[in-house]
Order: C-alpha cells, then structure tokens, then sequence
C-alpha cells in the first residue's frame, strides 16, 4: 500500500487536498497534479498574497479549462474578526441548491489540521503589522457514482489591520484580521481529465512538482 492509499490527505506548499474512501490512488494522483498546476498558472500573472481574488478567479479558470465542470460557487461575505475563536465559527454558502456535507466536513477537518487559529492567535496576542496574514486552501474530494469525482475549492486569505490609540495616556493595539472565503464546487471525470493529463504532467516535470507531505485528518 503506498502513501496515497494509507493517508487520506496531502499537503502540497499551501494547500490541503484530503480524500473521501472510494477514491483510488491513480486518480489522487491527478486531482494533486491538477491542483499543483492550477496554482502554478495563477501564480504566473498575480502574487497570492498582494491580489488574492484575481489569483482564485485564474486557478479557478484553469480548472475548468482541464475539464472540471463548476457546479456552485461559494457566497460568503467577507468576515472581521476580533479573536482567534472566530474561525471555528465560519459557515460557507453556496449560489445554487448542492448536497456538500461531506465536503464540508473534510473542509472542517482540513482547516483544523492547517491550524489556522494557531496563526491568528499569534496575531491577536502579538501583531504590530497590518497585511496580509496568511492564504490558504483547502481541496476535500469525495467519489460519485460512474467514476466521477467531486471536490470543494475553499480558498482562505486573512488580512490584518492594526491601529493603535491613547487611552489614560496609555497606547492601546487594536488588532483586527478580515477574513475572505471564495472557491466552489466541481466534478471531474476520467474521461474528461485524460486529454489534459499529459500536457499538465509535462508541465510539472519541467517547473517541478511542490513538495508534499502525507497526513490523516
């Protein structure tokens, strides 16, 4: 049994791609690949943390060009949050009726194993800059009937502010960080990765592929 079949999850730079049962390890193989590729084609035109929404609309685009088909997108208004707690409190919606439950749960899953609160905590206790805090996105992938595959992009970019006041002749540090989900759900089927496959693997052998690591969530 190899990594792809013992682990549900990868990590690959800042991304978290987590595994339904029932998904085998040559196709894990490809949402991985197809994912890596998508973030290095957006990479090319924007920087993710300076201009994070036209990066997502490019790695989005790009996914549908290699054949996966969008179903609904994420609807969630931008969030302030004043303390790290907050981010276990945040619930996506969605722009067209879905049944998403278990990709929403390996989202939740893949979040906490990101340890996202940790960062945010460091920056409520300790922050002194405003910007941007952290990106990150997390890929659950489930099987569907027929061969086909569904999987929920959920991209997460936090952006800090701090501004300071006097109080009684005391400086005060409000931190506050905005939160930003966007993504959506897709389907993907053999048939419609296979004319892709080739050119994006080529693609990945000449740039390289992102390091990886196998984890449970």
């Amino acid at each position: 049994m190899n990594k792809f079949e013992s682990n549900n999850a990868v990590i690959a730079g800042q991304n978290i791609v987590s595994f339904s049962p029932g998904i085998n390890a040559a196709d894990r193989a490809d949402l991985l690949d197809l994912m890596m590729y998508a973030d290095v084609y957006a990479s090319q035109s924007y920087r993710k943390n300076e201009h994070w929404l036209s990066w997502m609309l490019y790695y989005r685009k790009q996914l549908e060009y290699s054949g996966c088909r969008l179903r609904s997108s994420i609807v969630k208004a931008p969030m302030v949050i004043n303390n790290a707690r907050e981010l276990d409190k945040i619930r996506i919606g969605f722009n067209s009726e879905i049944h998403a439950g278990k990709l929403l749960d390996l989202a939740r899953r893949s979040f906490k194993a990101a340890a996202l609160s940790r960062y945010a905590q460091h920056f409520f206790e300790f922050g002194s800059d405003s910007g941007s805090v952290n990106t990150f996105q997390v890929v659950p992938c489930e099987s569907l009937a027929e061969g086909e595959i569904s999987f929920l992009v959920c991209g997460l970019h936090a952006s800090a502010s701090v501004s300071s006041e006097s109080r009684g002749g005391d400086w005060r540090l409000n931190r506050e960080m905005v939160v930003t989900v966007a993504g959506g759900v897709y389907s993907l089927g053999g048939q419609d990765f296979s004319a892709h496959r080739g050119r994006i693997r080529s693609r990945l052998q000449t740039i390289g592929r992102f390091n990886i690591a196998h984890i449970d969530i």
